[in-house]
C-alpha cells in the first residue's frame, strides 16, 4: 500500500512539475497565456486515471506484503544455513586426523552435515529469490515449493540408548 501510495505521489509530482516547467518556458519566451484550459484539465484527468489505476492495485498488496515476508524468512534461514555450514566445516577440518574409526566417522558425519547446511542454504536462497520476485510483481503466480533436502542419518554409534 505504501509502495502504490509513493508511487502515486511520484507521479503527482512529476506532472506538476512538468507543467511547471511548461509554463515557466512560455513565460520566458513571451507567450503570458502559455498555460490553457485544455492542458490543466487533461493533467487533472492524467492524475485521477494514475490514482484510479493504483488503487485498482491495492487488494493485491496483502499477498505482496506476504510474500515479503516469507522472502525475508528465507533470506534468514539461508544466512543461518551459510553459518552452519562454516561451523561444520571448521570443526571437521579442526579434529581431522586421517585415523580410522569412530573418530574418523564422527568427522565425515560432520563434513555431511557442512554438505547438508551447503545444500539447503541454497534452497532458501532459491526461495528467498521466488518470493522477492512474487513480492514486486504480485499479480503473477508462484510455482509450489520444492521439499526441503534432507539431512545426513545420524550414526548409530553416537546414540546413547535413549534414541537422541
Amino acid at each position: 500500500m505504501i509502495n502504490n501510495f509513493v508511487n502515486t505521489m511520484f507521479l503527482f509530482v512529476s506532472i506538476f512539475t512538468f507543467t511547471i516547467i511548461i509554463f515557466l518556458y512560455r513565460r520566458i519566451r513571451g507567450n503570458a497565456s502559455g498555460f490553457r484550459l485544455w492542458m490543466l484539465m487533461g493533467i487533472i484527468a492524467l492524475v485521477a486515471g494514475m490514482l484510479a489505476f493504483s488503487t485498482s492495485i491495492v487488494p493485491l498488496t496483502p499477498w505482496a506484503v506476504k510474500a515479503r515476508t516469507k522472502a525475508v524468512f528465507h533470506a534468514t534461514k539461508a544466512k543461518n544455513c551459510r553459518e552452519e555450514y562454516q561451523y561444520w566445516s571448521r570443526l571437521a577440518q579442526t579434529y581431522d586426523d586421517g585415523g580410522n574409526g569412530a573418530g574418523r566417522q564422527i568427522v565425515e558425519y560432520w563434513r555431511a552435515l557442512a554438505e547438508a547446511a551447503a545444500r539447503t542454504a541454497e534452497y532458501h536462497e532459491r526461495l528467498s529469490r521466488k518470493y522477492y520476485h512474487a513480492a514486486i510483481y504480485p499479480w503473477l503466480s508462484v510455482t509450489p515449493d520444492p521439499p526441503e533436502p534432507q539431512k545426513p542419518l545420524r550414526p548409530s554409534f553416537l546414540d546413547d540408548g535413549y534414541g537422541r
